[in-house]
């Protein structure tokens, strides 16, 4: 790696390697916004496999609820699922309180990419799911 990027230093390139991963994890990851998490300072492994849990059930309640409930009948399911998520990671967060700013902002931009990802799936239009979700996280969470 070093001898391949090194040239690129002056150019502004930086890289940064600090483990390698197995296949295995890559294809259980690609799509994890919250995959940065594992093997960062302040989280530790155990918190880092609740929250991809945690991450995995609110998709999938939000993959189902918009494929099975019409559009005007979602906002309060969404609310609920919103508050479920908030309140999972403020108990995560009580016992070593890791959620700073930059794992607030990926928190959201989590629940951002299920609702694009079920805009791929189920078409466009889902601002008022993503409303309701917000709503429902920022009335519980602590962090």
């Amino acid at each position: 790696m070093r001898s391949t990027w090194r040239p690129e230093i002056p150019a502004g390139t930086y890289v940064s390697i600090l483990r390698a991963r197995k296949p295995e994890w890559i294809r259980e990851n690609r799509n994890n916004p919250l995959r940065d998490w594992d093997g960062r300072e302040q989280i530790s492994t155990t918190i880092y496999k609740r929250a991809v849990t945690q991450y995995k059930t609110t998709r999938k309640a939000i993959l189902l609820e918009i494929a099975e409930e019409p559009a005007d009948c979602r906002s309060t399911r969404m609310e609920e699922i919103g508050r479920a998520y908030g309140e999972a990671f403020n108990q995560l967060d009580r016992r070593s309180g890791f959620i700073e700013t930059v794992e607030r902002e990926e928190l959201f931009a989590a629940l951002d990419h299920i609702v694009n990802e079920a805009g791929a799936l189920h078409g466009p239009g889902l601002e008022d799911a993503r409303d309701s979700l917000v709503s429902g996280v920022e009335s519980v969470r602590d962090w």
